[in-house]
């Protein structure tokens, strides 16, 4: 019995890398280092086992700015703005800048949404070390800008698996450059969302990495938002069960229970007649908090 049924759609793919499934690689880039820092540029690139060097499609997107962007940043990414706060991009000719044509957050974000689901698929976002950093971004700003609908699709239909755990469960240990300079791929400037997507496919086809290892390690939206803040997950806020109870009431294990929406968990109570419940919260190691809910 598996009661987390966006998670089912997902795994119930192949087993095995086959020519109609598709993963997409995505970075960002950002002036900061913090969940609310600003997105600079997304990059998407769409990667299947059937073709040689695996690409099949891409969206790049730069956004336009609405804070300063530290000269640290700059020197990572090479982006920048300029006298009239606009995004622009070093050339290798000092004091010469390529000017780029930028959307605002919430159109970039609602048309790169809008890419990955436009046929209605389940998607897998493939990252280095994003479960640690462009996971938390992405999510934070889109569920500020986007429309209620369209965050209802991505928590229904978007995964993530973060390649660099992938590798770390193999023994091969390394950044991102190290990795893609063992698999030979041509000259390439990092640190462009673009180019770090470009690098993932070439890692995932130079490594033979399985569609089987990512669906492995993949992690709904729901769990990147428990990771980042236990206690503002949406399941901690109104209705909630323990795992004790959920265990008697027919859930599998506090993994699945924690994964519904609070909608989903009301619902599925009332089908076994729960109407009360009582909850107990370990809110720190040290201490915990008990209440009653009513539905």
């Amino acid at each position: 019995m598996t009661l987390f049924s966006r998670e089912v759609e997902l795994l119930q793919l192949e087993q095995d890398p086959d020519p109609g499934v598709v993963v997409f690689a995505f970075d960002l880039e950002t002036n900061g280092m913090t969940t609310r820092c600003d997105i600079l540029q997304i990059g998407v690139k769409g990667f299947n086992w059937s073709t040689d060097e695996g690409f099949v499609q891409e969206f790049n997107q730069y956004v336009t700015p609405t804070n300063e962007i530290p000269q640290h940043s700059s020197r990572v990414h090479h982006l920048a703005r300029d006298e009239d706060g606009d995004l622009v991009k070093e050339t290798d000719t000092p004091g010469n800048h390529e000017k780029l044509e930028t959307l605002p957050i919430k159109a970039a974000l609602t048309n790169m949404w809008e890419w990955l689901l436009k046929d209605n698929p389940p998607v897998l976002l493939v990252g280095f070390n994003n479960s640690r950093f462009d996971n938390h971004i992405i999510l934070h700003h889109s569920k500020i800008c986007c429309e209620p609908d369209l965050m209802d699709r991505v928590r229904s239909r978007v995964h993530f698996t973060d390649l660099r755990t992938v590798l770390s469960q193999r023994g091969e240990q390394g950044n991102l450059e190290s990795h893609y300079n063992s698999c030979d791929g041509p000259p390439l400037e990092l640190h462009d969302a673009i180019s770090d997507c470009t690098a993932i496919c070439w890692v995932l086809n130079g490594k033979a990495v399985s569609y089987d290892e990512l669906r492995g390690r993949a992690v709904s939206l729901e769990s990147v938002l428990q990771k980042k803040n236990k206690s503002s997950h949406p399941l901690l806020i109104g209705k909630l069960v323990t795992p004790k109870v959920a265990e008697k009431i027919g859930f599998i294990t506090r993994e699945n229970y924690l994964k519904f929406s609070e909608e989903e968990l009301i619902r599925f109570l009332k089908t076994k007649g729960v109407t009360k419940i009582s909850i107990t919260l370990c809110v720190k190691k040290w201490r915990a908090v008990s209440y009653e809910a009513d539905f």
